[in-house]
């Protein structure tokens, strides 16, 4: 209750408790001047001002109450809630706020919403404060990879029927951080309006994974479960290189590298196309072609295979969400119309290969084509054919002639049918009608489309 130990609340209360004790000790007054029953006017300057006082304060004091309602209604949050699952564990406590945004002119009710591979934590709500004191700790559910960026939004209210705005916004990248400093850090927030200094938060964050130490294996042993090839553990030593060139933490391992080009309006630069679990990296060969950047999957926002051109073999072209991208150099990005960055690789010496893992990366990181993977698994079966078709290649094909009535001929009963089974060495081969059946789902529908069976006894 110590948001409500301030003077305007005291007096509002010690004023209407003045009232209330002055008329249960008041006698009844004479009706005089324009009053009458029921209906009682001030007698003096001093009775009119009192009321209109009173008022005022009442009017703060109830929005004072009403917000601490507000504040009230809103304070369950995620503080203290277990995570559950095998994996990266990520634990959040936020310990306190500084200089933050007001929602009106001096007053808000902060609270603090992170998100992090598809899943949010809300905290409590401090009443009244610009310097909250938190002390809150969040706990993530397991993820099956290590978390890459954690956002976080300040929100505040002013009020019970007040609708909250969005103060302030910042990012944490844990790939540009050592996990020492996430230990205990000051996060600058975005502000949407211009104030002198900026807002702060005071956070702690903790990444460890408490689902085994064969990382690596376990990682390639389900890519290649989902991507139908091998990919073989990279050593200790190209796996050192591939951190030192990009400025990666010890726990980023290289999954597979390209050989590809990187084209823009005309330029290519030459050189390798880095995939890890968390990044997709590009670094030139050649040393007058500077060129070093890498992104998070979690940026993407689509991949799109360009058909090939009459000189130029297929190509992905990667559009980054608008404002996304940890790009490093800007020599080898382009911009759309809409202000997004967008990457063209080209001549890979085996497209299929790149292009199917870099898919499947994407997908299992990226939360909105997760939700895409399981309703594909959850939708309706697979017609066979389509099936062999995506497996099997065509080694050879022929096309012969042939008169509909002798195909019918094969399933009529008759003569012919009866030579063809005794030739593959069927005896007692006898034929019943036929019968309708309910068309399979993988036979497609042409208007009213029946297909027929001929149930036969049939003894080998």
């Amino acid at each position: 209750m110590k948001s409500f130990a301030n003077p305007t609340f005291i007096f509002s209360v010690l004023g209407i408790g003045y009232i209330l004790v002055h008329v249960a000790k008041a006698n009844a007054r004479v009706i005089q001047g324009l009053e009458f029953p029921l209906f009682d006017l001030p007698d003096s300057f001093g009775e009119l001002m009192f009321p209109v006082v009173l008022t005022l304060l009442g009017e703060r004091a109830l929005g004072m109450v009403s917000r601490f309602l507000a504040a009230r209604r809103h304070q369950a949050s995620d503080h203290g809630v277990r995570a559950h699952g095998k994996g990266w564990m990520l634990t959040v406590a936020l310990l306190e706020g500084s200089n933050l945004d007001a929602v009106d002119s001096t007053e808000s009710d902060p609270y603090v919403v992170f998100t992090c591979n598809g899943q949010s934590k809300i905290s409590s709500i401090k009443f009244l404060t610009l310097k909250p004191q938190w002390n809150d700790i969040f706990s993530f559910d397991a993820m099956d990879g290590a978390p890459a960026l954690m956002e976080v939004d300040l929100y505040g209210s002013s009020g019970l029927h007040k609708e909250t705005a969005l103060l302030g916004h910042t990012e944490v990248n844990f790939l540009s951080s050592k996990l020492s400093d996430l230990g205990d850090m000051w996060v600058s927030l975005t502000r949407n309006v211009v104030l002198a200094g900026e807002s702060h938060l005071h956070l702690r964050i903790f990444i460890e994974n408490n689902k085994g130490t064969d990382i690596v294996r376990e990682y390639h042993e389900k890519l290649e479960r989902e991507v139908g090839r091998k990919v073989s553990i990279n050593s200790a030593q190209k796996n050192a290189a591939f951190q030192m060139h990009f400025g990666l933490p010890q726990e980023e391992f290289l999954i597979k590298d390209f050989k590809c080009e990187l084209r823009k309006e005309g330029t290519i630069k030459f050189g390798r196309l880095h995939l890890s679990p968390r990044t997709i990296c590009f670094r030139t060969d050649i040393f007058y072609q500077d060129c070093t950047f890498f992104f998070i999957w979690e940026d993407i926002e689509s991949i799109r295979e360009v058909p090939p051109s009459t000189i130029r073999s297929s190509s992905l072209l990667i559009i980054l969400r608008k404002g996304k991208g940890l790009v490093s150099n800007h020599e080898g990005t382009s911009f759309d119309e809409e202000g997004r960055q967008s990457f063209l690789f080209q001549t890979f010496t085996s497209f299929e290969a790149a292009s199917r893992i870099i898919m499947t990366i994407w997908k299992s990181r990226d939360p909105k084509q997760k939700v895409g993977l399981v309703e594909e698994e959850a939708g309706s079966p697979l017609c066979i054919g389509g099936i062999d078709e995506s497996l099997m290649s065509e080694v050879f094909s022929s096309s012969l002639p042939l008169n509909i009535s002798f195909v019918m001929e094969l399933d009529n009963g008759g003569e012919f049918e009866q030579r063809v089974m005794k030739k593959v060495g069927c005896t007692e081969y006898t034929v019943t009608a036929w019968e309708p059946v309910k068309v399979d789902a993988c036979v497609p529908e042409a208007g009213e489309l029946q297909a027929w069976k001929a149930p036969a006894m049939v003894q080998w």
